[in-house]
């Protein structure tokens, strides 16, 4: 009996399975193009929509050639709740194919104002009007642990490429 409780407190306090996502990488172009770029952008440098424009010149300018891959990483050094905030939203109304609508909502609101419109609930039903997506898909996309992760992993692939360029 003894033992049967211990095995039970050892399968309650297991931790939770990591969630299965949906791969979030961000994409341009053909798939399967001879040649693919990565494009790190950061989505609150001031220049991150001209990038953004650039990158989709490149790809109408290889004709069928080039694809690139994008993520959105932060470079800000200490980063507060209301930045992971919109990190998370910018991947996951970016893999509802709104990327352009959302960078061009992130230049003309900042990061201050995105992270406060999207802490609220009236601010997020606001800017899901101005994606054209519904609220409830826009709100629980701010709550979807796969945004945590690919967030995370963003910052992984920097780090490597930091480290590896010493």
């Amino acid at each position: 009996m003894l033992a049967a409780l211990a095995l039970a407190g050892l399968v309650q306090s297991a931790p939770a399975a990591a969630p299965t996502c949906q791969d979030l990488t961000l994409r341009l172009g053909p798939a399967g193009a001879p040649v693919e770029i990565t494009a790190y952008l950061d989505p609150f440098a001031p220049n991150t929509l001209g990038l953004w424009l650039e990158v989709r010149r490149m790809i109408a300018d290889g004709a069928g050639e080039v694809t690139a891959r994008i993520v959105p990483v932060a470079s800000v050094l200490g980063e507060s709740a209301a930045d992971l905030r919109v990190q998370r939203w910018l991947y996951g109304v970016a893999a509802r194919g709104k990327q352009e609508a959302a960078l061009r909502l992130l230049d003309r609101d900042g990061r201050e104002r995105m992270g406060l419109r999207l802490a609220d609930p009236a601010g997020r039903a606001e800017v899901a009007a101005e994606l054209d997506m519904p609220a409830d898909d826009h709100a629980a996309l701010l709550d979807d642990p796969c945004g945590d992760a690919a967030v995370r992993a963003a910052k992984a692939g920097l780090r490597r490429i930091h480290l590896a360029a010493g």
